[in-house]
């Protein structure tokens, strides 16, 4: 593989801006990787500062473990570590970096248990929906039987309410 010059990209906040544009990333998304990266420079005194070849299992290793004893997250960290691999990675893929990213430690996130409705709950809740009176403006249905219906896709799916609400007929 052909290795290029760090030139403009010598910096790891210039290689971040550059990666965003590249990949297409929401700006959410880009937003957290300027955090993540910005957060990374300051921990290793870079002021704006801390150049690509900076990026070393021990420095990030280093990073991540000081997280994760400032009592972050587990999945902040996690998604820190993901942000600062993807960024190495495509440094390296780029022919900046000689080394891919290798011995980044894991992030264990801890699994959360689901809070969900018990049987009396879900029965007061169809009960007060049923009760809404009236339709919608854009289409004809009760509104109390479009909550109901709703409840209860969300009950038996489990899924998020964008998610359900994004269904269509050929999903079902």
């Amino acid at each position: 593989m052909k290795r290029r010059s760090l030139g403009k990209f010598s910096l790891l906040t210039s290689l971040a801006r550059y990666y965003t544009k590249i990949k297409g990333l929401s700006p959410g998304s880009e937003c957290q990787m300027q955090t993540t990266v910005l957060l990374f420079d300051r921990f290793h005194d870079g002021n704006g500062k801390t150049r690509i070849n900076r990026l070393s299992p021990q420095a990030v290793n280093d990073f991540l473990i000081h997280r994760r004893d400032a009592g972050i997250k587990p999945g902040t960290v996690q998604a820190n570590r993901g942000k600062l691999v993807s960024l190495w990675n495509f440094a390296f893929e780029e022919g900046l970096l000689k080394e891919p990213p290798r011995k980044v430690m894991r992030i264990k996130v801890p699994r959360q248990a689901v809070d969900c409705w018990t049987l009396d709950e879900l029965r007061l809740i169809l009960a007060e929906a049923e009760k809404l009176p009236g339709t919608f403006e854009s289409m004809p249905i009760p509104r109390g039987l479009y909550l109901k219906s709703l409840c209860l896709g969300n009950y038996d799916s489990g899924l998020r309410l964008g998610d359900l609400l994004s269904l269509d007929r050929k999903s079902l």
